[in-house]
């Protein structure tokens, strides 16, 4: 037997910090009981080469839906489809509208109570097309099935016209609850503490009854009409719908199921960038049916299904049109609470049916996470993210990409940030770089965009699954325009915060240099000295060196007056004159100035003026408060551009060449009237 010498009972810190030092190292230190962890911080950051000082901070295991049947059946496929990570980053959200286009849904399941989208303008159940968009009463969804007398005698059906009647009443046996077996993968109620998970916890869920209730002619499968699936994508268009899910197809190779209503359906519905998931089908090597069988539309996305150890499962259709694939076989899901199960739950046997909404989850949750990406943008992600897999026997594709992984997709998704930019409060030229930095890293790259009267720009930022040095949650993205730091920073959302700005504004005043450059080009340039007081000859090292003639500007005959060369000596120089320069060759110069202005009046005279502008950076209308309404226009030359810029007060901003004043910069003025211009700090 051991035992120690003695006993002693550690003390147990308060907190623990992390101390950063200048040689790039790190130490995480505790903080002992009784003293102010706040001033234990102050003392830390006090010491020589403590360069940070951080209170550590918790963490929680990853997020882990508390539904009964998640952990006994539905953990072994979500989390391969990387769904716990997915679930770090984004759970849910009412913002994003998913058009289920099927055989209904139960409305009464407690799923879906109060996750259903709603038209707010015919919800009053009044017999009546209220909002004039072809569908009576669509308070949830909308009906399109084509009323014949099997349906008529076999499901009740009475209405001709498109009606809000979107309830599931598939009952065909084992094939019953089909539109809410893919409603309950898809976006049954996460965490709830009740029955299962769906991909996405809280959606708002649009409902499309397409399939009827299961003739007893198909076996009692739910089907439809290909028009009617035409129509139903239409309609999920025209009201608002974020992404489709179809999981349906047409037989393969119907030529029958190409109608031109269906092709313009979808090619309107990728003009809005919708993305449709569609089941590819269960006829094997038949190949995939229409819809998912359009290779010619990026929009639509055909989803195959993959057995549970990865493999191809013969059933699932194979060939052109196939773009991921995702697991069907054993998952759980929400039936029909109405037609006497134990529980309205099930396991299904298997289907493209039930893969398709994986994906359409998978797409949910990113477009969650930034819904400002393109279509391309959301599609290459989830291609990149897929998962390889064995080729099969027949050696063809069956699942395009490979198998979904919803983490890896949710993980790669960027950090969005568009808007308008100005320099000195006027537009922004076009073609500036504006780059995304995080902790010192470069993680993206743009530039400013001209359009009509404004100047816009937008950057992706990448995240850490792209490259490790960027963004992840409670990151600092700062932004650069032209290699200038803005104030506008970004923090990098955490838990279902968006990864997106739309709207933004930058302003940058470009600060005043510590040295003025003065460019100067062949022929004229205007020139403004920034030396002391002095006589020509001692001041020309300031001045280009290969002059051909120099100018002064005399304020009492408001003109340029030549300087001969043998006055050089004897005429007197002051710090801010302003000289027109005959140039022989390109050259600059260069003169350290003072960030610092101090205030400065000039006496101005009727007519044209040209100054020195001293003052603070500032819109015009400030820069030149003193002047109230005596001034007319201020023009500015540029040297190499051998052009004028214009500026005229009252007139729309596109008008202007440019809006402010900036230090050490010469301007011209024309007055109604002399004047004094005080130059503001």
């Amino acid at each position: 037997m051991l035992s120690g010498a003695g006993s002693h009972t550690p003390t147990v810190p308060q907190a623990w910090m992390s101390v950063g030092f200048q040689d790039g190292n790190f130490k995480v230190v505790p903080v002992p009981q009784n003293i102010d962890w706040k001033e234990h911080e102050k003392w830390l950051q006090s010491l020589p080469n403590v360069t940070s000082v951080e209170v550590d901070a918790p963490v929680l295991a990853a997020t882990v839906p508390n539904d009964p049947f998640y952990a006994s059946v539905q953990a072994s496929y979500l989390e391969k489809l990387g769904l716990l990570k997915a679930w770090d980053f984004v759970t849910g959200s009412e913002e994003i509208v998913i058009a289920i286009i099927d055989s209904g849904i139960d409305l009464s399941h407690e799923e879906f109570v109060g996750r259903l989208w709603e038209n707010p303008n015919d919800n009053d159940n009044n017999g009546i097309d209220d909002d004039g968009n072809g569908c009576i009463d669509d308070k949830n969804g909308c009906r399109f099935i084509n009323l014949t007398e099997e349906r008529s005698q076999q499901c009740g059906y009475t209405d001709i016209l498109p009606t809000g009647d979107i309830s599931d009443d598939d009952d065909g046996g084992e094939h019953h609850s089909h539109g809410t077996l893919v409603a309950g993968v898809l976006a049954a109620a996460g965490n709830n503490n009740a029955g299962i998970t769906g991909v996405v916890w809280n959606v708002r869920l649009m409902i499309i009854k397409v399939l009827d209730c299961g003739l007893e002619e198909n076996q009692g499968i739910p089907g439809g009409d290909m028009s009617n699936v035409a129509q139903a994508i239409d309609y999920a268009r025209r009201m608002g719908a974020d992404l489709i899910n179809l999981s349906l197809a047409s037989n393969p190779n119907d030529p029958s199921a190409d109608l031109a209503i269906l092709r313009n359906a979808i090619f309107e519905a990728a003009e809005d960038e919708i993305i449709i998931a569609a089941a590819v089908g269960n006829g094997g090597s038949s190949g995939p049916g229409l819809p998912a069988a359009y290779t010619r539309f990026s929009n639509v996305v055909g989803v195959a299904s993959a057995a549970n150890d990865d493999s191809w499962p013969s059933y699932s259709a194979y060939g052109a049109g196939v773009d991921f694939a995702a697991y069907s076989e054993g998952v759980a899901s929400t039936a029909r609470s109405d037609i006497g199960l134990s529980t309205p739950y099930v396991r299904i046997t298997s289907g493209t049916s039930f893969a398709t909404p994986f994906v359409t989850g998978m797409f949910a949750l990113m477009k969650m996470r930034n819904p400002g990406l393109t279509l391309e943008e959301y599609l290459r992600i989830g291609r990149v993210s897929a998962r390889p897999v064995e080729d099969a026997v027949h050696g063809r594709n069956w699942a395009g990409s490979g198998i979904i992984d919803i983490g890896s997709a949710v993980s790669r998704v960027p950090f969005s940030i568009k808007g308008t930019v100005s320099i000195d409060w006027h537009k922004a030229p076009p073609n500036l770089p504006i780059a995304a930095r995080i902790n010192g890293a470069y993680c993206g790259v743009g530039q400013t965009i001209e359009e009509g009267e404004i100047t816009t720009f937008s950057i992706e930022v990448l995240s850490a699954a792209e490259l490790a040095t960027c963004g992840k949650p409670g990151d600092q993205i700062e932004l650069l325009l032209d290699g200038i730091l803005l104030t506008q920073s970004f923090v990098w959302g955490g838990l279902n915060e968006h990864l997106s700005v739309s709207d933004e504004t930058i302003d940058l005043v470009r600060p005043v240099p510590t040295e003025l450059v003065q460019q100067f080009t062949f022929g004229w340039n205007l020139y403004t000295y920034l030396g002391e007081p002095s006589f020509m000859d001692s001041a020309l090292p300031l001045f280009p060196q290969k002059l051909l003639q120099i100018q002064k500007w005399d304020i009492n005959t408001k003109n340029f007056l030549e300087i001969p060369a043998p006055d050089i000596s004897k005429t007197a120089i002051n710090k801010f004159d302003v000289f027109w320069l005959v140039v022989s060759n390109p050259e600059f110069v260069a003169v350290p100035v003072s960030t610092a202005v101090s205030p400065r009046a000039v006496s101005l005279k009727k007519g044209w003026n040209v100054f020195t502008y001293t003052g603070s950076v500032l819109p015009i209308q400030k820069a030149l408060q003193s002047l109230e309404n005596t001034y007319l226009q201020v023009r500015k030359y540029e040297n190499l551009n051998t052009s004028w810029l214009s500026y005229v007060p009252n007139v729309p901003e596109f008008l202007n060449d440019f809006s402010a004043l900036r230090t050490y910069e010469v301007y011209w003025i024309l007055l109604n009237e002399p004047n004094i211009l005080v130059m503001p700090q």
